[in-house]
């Protein structure tokens, strides 16, 4: 099969694409505190140079925007924590209901495209809590190459916590238990 040029060039093209993607991919626990910096470079620098320009020392002016900022995230997450604490065990609750709901909804539409799906809920939260499990496993595990995240790990938690009281403690004392005994 020949190609023609410009189809070779857009074979190349995609193939850089998908190395490049695939580069970032893999480093991604590398660079994303660059990305964080950077981010957080580009929105606070206005703030810098305007506090510059009022005659204020650039140190100084670097030091009260990022103190400024570290508060405001820091009032943010005081704000925020609360309101979730008081929520998830409301939306762990309603969470059958919703996913039934999305189940009548969707199911039919997609059984006249041709796809048969039904979300059972006792189904989907095993499957997302093995998940999270093994994301959390995986995050214990120095030596594991699977891409575990704190998020992932923090919401695994979350999710046995909330599941009732008296089986929170149990579940999680069981993961972390299988956690270190397999880090040792």
């Amino acid at each position: 099969m020949a190609l023609t040029a410009a189809q070779r060039r857009t074979l190349n093209w995609a193939a850089l694409a998908a190395a490049a993607i695939a580069f970032v991919w893999l480093l991604g626990p590398v660079l994303t505190p660059f990305a964080i910096g950077a981010v957080l470079a580009y929105a606070l620098h206005p703030l810098v140079e305007m506090l510059a320009a009022r005659q204020m020392p650039r140190v100084l002016a670097v030091v009260v925007v990022e103190v400024g900022a570290i508060l405001a995230l820091a009032g943010l997450v005081l704000l925020i924590v609360p309101i979730l604490s008081r929520e998830l065990p409301l939306i762990n609750e309603q969470a059958p209901l919703l996913v039934e709901r999305i189940n009548r909804g969707v199911s039919p539409w997609l059984r006249k495209v041709g796809i048969d799906v039904s979300l059972d809920p006792a189904n989907l939260r095993a499957l997302l809590l093995r998940y999270l499990d093994a994301d959390q496993d995986a995050a214990a595990d120095p030596r594991s190459r699977r891409r575990g995240s704190a998020a992932a790990s923090w919401s695994a938690s979350s999710a046995t916590s909330f599941s009732s009281p008296s089986s929170s403690s149990f579940s999680s004392s069981t993961g972390r238990s299988t956690c270190s005994a397999r880090s040792r």
